[in-house]
């Protein structure tokens, strides 16, 4: 599986190898990855993780943090590699560069519009239930309804939605995903701002 990043924000390349990582991760993370092997050329990242340099620049300690709670989902080891022989994630990064999304192409890129570091309030956290609550448990924990029909319902509706940075997203044919949200925060937002944030966020209606 091919992936890429595009960031609309400014990242020094030490944020930019963090991000990189934090996106594997919770792809293995969606897919039910129990073992992973990580291979890098940045050796700041790798020597970070495995505790042999220390993070004093803040960023930097945010983005571990980010990335320790990601690894606890796995049995996982990160191997340092020579640039020369990460040159197949080299090219993918100046594909996730160049290319506009309206080009059509097999290699996925996400357009991640803020740091990982930066977190937001997450769907289960949310005031009371929805139709987001559901879904988010099937995707996050597994968990369905007792009821046969309503777990069938769920497992179907599933498909078509992902977890990015613990937040329920709605899958497109092209990027950006939609985010969902739930009544209550469709409510907060007004109709004029919604409108200006329309081709980011979904409104938080019973698809």
């Amino acid at each position: 599986m091919e992936y890429a990043l595009r960031f609309k924000f400014k990242a020094s390349n030490n944020e930019a190898e963090y991000e990189a990582l934090l996106a594997g991760l919770r792809l293995a993370k969606h897919l039910g990855v129990k073992r992973i092997d990580i291979f890098s050329d940045s050796q700041l990242v790798v020597n970070q993780v495995t505790n042999n340099f220390d993070a004093k620049d803040s960023s930097m300690a945010a983005y571990l943090a980010q990335t320790r709670l990601l690894l606890k989902h796995f049995h996982y080891q990160i191997t340092q590699v020579p640039r020369a022989a990460n040159s197949h994630a080299d090219t993918l990064a100046r594909l996730a560069s160049a290319v506009e999304d309206k080009i059509g192409r097999k290699i996925h890129v996400e357009l991640l519009a803020a740091p990982s570091t930066m977190v937001a309030e997450v769907c289960n956290s949310q005031q009371g239930d929805s139709w987001i609550t559901p879904i988010y448990k099937f995707l996050a924990h597994g968990t369905l309804p007792n009821d046969k029909v309503q777990a069938k319902q769920i497992r179907y509706k599933s498909a078509r939605y992902l977890i990015i940075n613990d937040q329920l997203c709605k899958r497109r044919f092209t990027l950006p995903y939609l985010r969902c949200l739930t009544p209550a925060e469709a409510r907060k937002l007004s109709f004029g701002k919604y409108m200006k944030k329309s081709a980011e966020i979904m409104l938080g209606l019973d698809p």
